[in-house]
């Protein structure tokens, strides 16, 4: 019998047996699913929590006059506030300090009178001072300056219509360009494009499943590999090993060929299971073949390391601890689940050079950017380049690693 038949004989076997263990068949397919289903859960659609604000108003203003009650109705209809009235300041900073609120506004009495006889008004902001309140403070902030804007331009436009009476007839286009400078210094022309990842539900899905296939690669190849003489041990594969005709080499291929057995399954159980829940891909046949590529390039990877560290599992629990201590803090670290831009600086660097959250990113990179494969490719090739030392160094250890069982 050749190498070829050896190889195919014992991934036969080993595949026969996997799905005789619920255990596998529950991390190859139906945890995949379930996490998958729980991140589609919580952040799978869009959206956007209104700013919880808080609200004292003293002013006095009446009528068409009232510009507080004009600010506060706007900021209503825009659907980015929730506001709740106070009736005092004491009242409103405590809602602040227990969180019930996360940014406050007082409108003294002279607001609507100030801004009528065209003096400034003030608003005074109640916030904490923290990194989680940043953000609101930012709308209500933001949300206040074009409120303001909008008053100046509604008051320079009254300012030059009054003016242009006044003013001579050759000089009138050089006023209409002053005011419009004093209106607005610096104009931004807006160009929006629909973006695919983050702001559309389809590209959302389509991200999170193929982070949760790079978490299954992740946890499939490093078992794999970090086990992969204690169950040959267990299983007595390994005496069957040492007994037979079969070497060492095509005893790794085999085992390769099983990981990327299982790594197929899982990742075909994620892709058709998102499809239902609007995940949407669009892959040419070349981006396919590059998709495929990297995978393999990840899988590889993450054998390689787990046989790296499979000396230092001395016993299943050994392995179960090194594996489990490795796999989960990257899941999170790598990019794979929570996006790598999310992350602080100091852990952003590891997700943008480990070489499975390389390939991963790369992958997303088409079927959600639609970068080119070539594109695809040269931005993964230091994962490639890694891959080859890490799988090949891999390979080295489990020869040693199968002769050493052999001595003893």
């Amino acid at each position: 019998m050749g190498s070829g038949w050896r190889v195919l004989s014992q991934l036969y076997v080993a595949v026969k047996g996997l799905f005789r263990h619920k255990g596998a068949v529950f991390w190859i397919i139906v945890f995949p699913i379930l996490f998958y289903t729980l991140m589609v859960a919580i952040w799978g659609s869009p959206s956007y929590q209104p700013v919880s604000l808080g609200v004292v108003n003293e002013d006095k203003g009446d009528g068409y006059y009232n510009f507080s009650k004009i600010l506060l109705d706007t900021m209503n209809e825009s659907h980015l506030f929730r506001i709740h009235y106070y009736n005092s300041t004491v009242e409103m900073v405590n809602a602040i300090r227990r969180g019930k609120v996360s940014v406050g506004i007082l409108i003294p009495e002279d607001f609507s009178e100030n801004i009528t006889q065209v003096r400034p008004a003030t608003l005074h902001l109640y916030y904490t001072r923290s990194p989680w309140s940043s953000y609101d403070t930012g709308v209500v902030s933001g949300f206040i300056s074009r409120f303001s804007e909008s008053l100046r331009s509604r008051a320079l436009n009254i300012s030059l219509q009054y003016a242009l009476q006044y003013i001579p007839e050759n000089m009138t286009r050089r006023v209409r360009e002053w005011y419009g400078f004093v209106e607005k210094p610096v104009r931004i022309v807006n160009t929006s494009y629909t973006p695919e990842m983050l702001a559309t539900k389809e590209g959302i899905r389509a991200f999170y499943a193929i982070g949760m296939i790079g978490v299954e690669i992740l946890f499939i190849g490093l078992s794999a590999g970090v086990f992969a003489i204690i169950d040959m041990k267990r299983e007595g594969t390994l005496s069957l090993l040492l007994s037979s005709p079969m070497r060492s080499w095509e005893a790794f291929i085999s085992l390769t060929l099983e990981v990327l057995y299982g790594v197929a399954i899982s990742a075909l159980a994620v892709l058709l299971f998102s499809l239902p829940l609007g995940a949407s891909y669009h892959l040419t046949m070349g981006q396919a073949l590059a998709l495929i590529t990297l995978l393999l390039v990840g899988t590889l990877f993450t054998i390689g390391l787990g046989l790296i560290l499979a000396p230092l599992a001395r016993s299943q629990e050994a392995a179960m601890a090194i594996v489990n201590g490795l796999a989960f803090p990257i899941m999170f670290i790598g990019g794979l689940v929570i996006p790598d831009f999310v992350l602080p600086a100091y852990l952003r660097s590891f997700a943008k050079y480990y070489p499975l959250s390389m390939s991963i990113k790369a992958v997303r990179d088409m079927t959600i950017y639609n970068a080119t494969p070539r594109e695809a490719l040269v931005e993964a090739w230091p994962a490639v380049l890694a891959t080859v030392v890490v799988y090949l160094l891999g390979f080295v250890l489990f020869n040693k690693l199968v002769a050493q069982a052999a001595e003893e």
